[in-house]
């Protein structure tokens, strides 16, 4: 679905003077304006990123669900603003939230799935609850785009049996198939395999191509893996320690 022009004229996502608190202090997000069809990269800074250690083993956590879930005026900002298609979103009724958030997909770091749901039913719950395309339509989309990214999901694979990367990627699929207006997504925990990272641009660019805004959450390496030919690139920066 391509989107039309009185889209590509609306600026799809700013900030201003937004600052909030999250597990590790607090941090300042510079200014940044996105339009239809543009891409941005928050490099989220050094000292943020942890590694924690989990029954799985070591995971990386650079804190860009943290930062996803301000963003889209989940978690409160310490001060600032936040704007989806030029309302903040911060500030907004509750009812107005849940519209904004309906034109963006979201796509984190460890998403979340119905334990119970199949993998392919779990990442087309979102095409199925607007009804468009029909439900036998959405599962067959949703299979060839986990096959590109390499999942054999076919019959009853729950999210419990799958690996982290691939729990990553199934969420990334989740967001790509909304074909939404902007596309909030936090970089992969760890590096993906070359073919995988290939994909993954690939997708990210067919998303920019059509139309759609694009925001990339990471650290200092993704600069060098996506795929865009013009991408703004800002540094978040950690704030001055909080008072007492």
């Amino acid at each position: 679905m391509d989107l039309d022009s009185k889209t590509t004229d609306v600026r799809v996502f700013a900030t201003r003077g937004c600052e909030f608190e999250y597990a590790r202090g607090r941090i300042a997000v510079p200014d940044l304006e996105l339009r239809a069809g543009e891409a941005a990269l928050i490099e989220l800074p050094r000292a943020e990123v942890d590694r924690i250690h989990t029954p799985e083993g070591e995971r990386y956590d650079g804190g860009a669900d943290e930062v996803c879930e301000v963003l889209l005026g989940l978690a409160p900002a310490v001060s600032g603003e936040v704007r989806l298609f030029g309302e903040d979103v911060l500030q907004a009724p509750r009812s107005r939230q849940l519209a904004l958030r309906r034109r963006v997909a979201l796509a984190l770091e460890r998403p979340a799935f119905l334990s119970t749901v199949t993998v392919p039913d779990n990442v087309a719950l979102p095409l199925r609850d607007r009804r468009d395309p029909p439900d036998g339509d959405a599962i067959s989309r949703t299979l060839e785009l986990l096959e590109r990214f390499g999942l054999e999901v076919r019959g009853r694979v729950l999210p419990s049996q799958l690996t982290r990367e691939a729990r990553y990627l199934a969420g990334v699929a989740r967001a790509l198939l909304v074909e939404a207006e902007l596309l909030l997504i936090a970089a992969p925990e760890s590096p993906l395999s070359s073919p995988l990272a290939q994909v993954w641009c690939g997708a990210l660019e067919a998303q920019r191509a059509r139309g759609a805004a694009l925001l990339v959450l990471g650290g200092p390496s993704e600069r060098r893996v996506l795929p865009f030919g013009s991408i703004q690139q800002v540094r978040a920066l950690p704030s001055a320690a909080l008072g007492g």
